[in-house]
């Protein structure tokens, strides 16, 4: 049953696994969550650059220098493609932000040898929300999810190599309504915005195509965000 759950490359959890964290998490109703996308910057120029052996490395690289920045009750699993899931329960906007920045700088610090010559840097971008998205919200994990890749859209048209975060504060707000109009839930006070840089989160997220679900197709495969 492990072994149905687990990422056979980075020995994480996979994403059914996570999906099964997570909807245990939201039954449970405890204290809100902080939940994490990390995505590897480029990933798929640097499958086609070095070869896709090289990009595993970087991959269980990246997945290993996660899993020993988070703490041991933290879930971090493979979400699909070069994405990373982090979930940590019980915690605060500062907490989530701190997170957030201490994940895209420990990744940063990483060097890849895509055995062409001199080690060359990785980075990552991070979308980061709280799950549910706002007090006494609705949505599900689902709802989280979206504002997470939202935000991680956010993270990658500022640059890369950045965190971007959302932290609702009004309570019971629909999170579809939000990220629909983020220009009014920012100018209503519904959401607090954090960021390793100035960013702008007035441009909506290309909406994916139909059957698509939080930045993954239907096969699995990650949506292309480069």
């Amino acid at each position: 049953e492990s072994i149905s759950v687990t990422d056979a490359l980075t020995g994480l959890p996979d994403r059914r696994g996570a999906t099964q964290r997570l909807e245990a998490r939201v039954a449970d109703g405890a204290a809100r969550a902080a939940l994490l996308l990390v995505d590897i910057d480029y990933f798929e120029e640097l499958n086609e650059r070095f070869g896709h052996d090289a990009g595993d490395r970087a991959l269980v690289a990246v997945a290993r220098c996660v899993r020993e920045s988070c703490d041991t009750g933290d879930l971090v699993a493979r979400w699909g493609g070069g994405t990373l899931l982090v979930l940590r329960e019980d915690t605060t906007q500062e907490a989530m932000f701190a997170l957030a920045a201490h994940l895209r700088s420990r990744v940063g610090d990483l060097q890849f040898d895509g055995g062409a010559g001199a080690p060359a840097p990785l980075s990552a971008s991070i979308g980061a929300v709280p799950l549910p998205l706002f007090p006494r919200g609705n949505g599900g994990w689902q709802g989280a999810m979206r504002a997470a890749d939202r935000a991680l859209f956010v993270a990658k048209r500022a640059g890369r190599n950045a965190w971007a975060g959302l932290w609702g504060v009004a309570p019971a707000i629909d999170p579809v309504r939000a990220l629909a109009d983020m220009r009014m839930a920012l100018a209503e006070g519904w959401l607090v915005v954090g960021g390793n840089r100035p960013m702008d989160w007035s441009e909506a997220r290309p909406l994916p195509a139909a059957g698509m679900d939080a930045g993954v197709a239907p096969s699995g495969a990650p949506v292309p965000r480069d």
